[in-house]
């Protein structure tokens, strides 16, 4: 006889990081059952793929906070689905997605306005002009990872004129940042509490 139909998942929070082997099939799979999840950690998986992501996207609405540190095969596509579908999101963790850019980027800052924190140390090609529309788009962000990234002054003067609340700002090793582009981060962003320069060679 047939199985009757699983009653969808209540669950809201789910960290499967570095579990093992979790594929597209598997992300869909989750995201078919547990429509109500809002925060999913996937941190680690190479398997993950811009289609597991869609499959995500369509199946949780609601997501509000997701990690994807190191899944290295995802790229703008699948992150611009998210950004278009999840619209509630607050939290991203891009750390190591090299295929994802400042298309990416902008897509959130379009989509995403109650968007709080994102990480975008050692991510694809992130510019002044897809932070500047971040800024403009999230102005509630509180945490900014840039480590590594090919951002300026212009950069810092676009947070400083639409991110007043902004706290935590990771600019490690982007060498373009002068020392005007930190006096007027500062004088935007006064409630700035932590702020990585190591390795801005260019600051006095």
């Amino acid at each position: 006889s047939a199985h009757a139909p699983l009653s969808p998942s209540p669950l809201q929070t789910l960290d499967i990081s570095r579990c093992g082997a979790v594929s597209d099939a598997g992300i869909a799979s989750l995201a078919q059952g547990c429509g109500s999840l809002t925060a999913l950690e996937l941190e680690g998986y190479a398997e993950v793929t811009d289609r597991g992501l869609k499959a995500l996207a369509n199946g949780c609405v609601e997501l509000r906070s997701l990690n994807l540190w190191v899944c290295a095969a995802v790229s703008n596509s699948g992150v611009v689905h998210i950004a278009h579908t999840c619209r509630h999101l607050a939290y991203l963790d891009l750390r190591l997605c090299t295929k994802v850019s400042g298309t990416a980027v902008e897509a959130v800052a379009s989509c995403c306005p109650s968007l709080t924190a994102i990480y975008l140390e050692r991510a694809g090609r992130i510019t002044d002009e897809s932070v500047a529309r971040l800024a403009a788009g999230c102005t509630g962000l509180a945490l900014l990872d840039l480590g590594w990234c090919e951002v300026g002054d212009l950069a810092l003067e676009a947070l400083a004129a639409h991110c007043a609340g902004l706290h935590t700002l990771n600019l490690a090793y982007c060498e373009a940042v002068t020392d005007g582009g930190i006096l007027s981060l500062c004088e935007g962003c006064t409630n700035l509490q932590s702020l990585d320069i190591g390795g801005c060679a260019r600051l006095t």
